[in-house]
């Protein structure tokens, strides 16, 4: 063979793809020695993701990590007045990644996006 027929391929491929959610509570301290009686409304905003990573978990498994931050804003009544408390919420989360057969994956990679906006319940 000659030069002239080598070529180099190299390339990304898409070997998995998933959707997460998940619940958490959060408490929001209020300060002095207010006691709500009433939540007036939330809401969450600034939702970003600060990065993803596969990294390697207990037994071998592989996880990817995806860490995040959000602010919460909470309207409320106390002693016949309104206040309003925001909170930011960093967070990291886990999420197993399953795999069928076996793995020759090397260097791999993921990619997160937050596809629906973060809801107060």
């Amino acid at each position: 063979m000659n030069a002239v027929n080598l070529r180099e391929v190299i390339t990304k491929a898409v070997c998995g793809k998933g959707v997460h959610s998940y619940r958490r509570t959060i408490e929001i301290p209020v300060p002095g020695k207010r006691t709500p009686i009433q939540i007036l409304g939330n809401y969450i905003t600034n939702s970003r993701l600060e990065g993803s990573s596969v990294i390697e978990g207990y037994g071998g498994a592989r996880l990817v990590q995806v860490k995040g931050a959000y602010d919460i804003h909470v309207w409320y009544a106390c002693e016949h007045e309104t206040y309003s408390e925001k909170t930011t919420v960093n967070y990291v989360e886990l999420i197993p990644i399953k795999t069928y057969g076996g793995e020759s994956i090397i260097n791999p990679r993921a990619n997160a996006e937050i596809v629906r906006r973060p809801v107060c319940r």
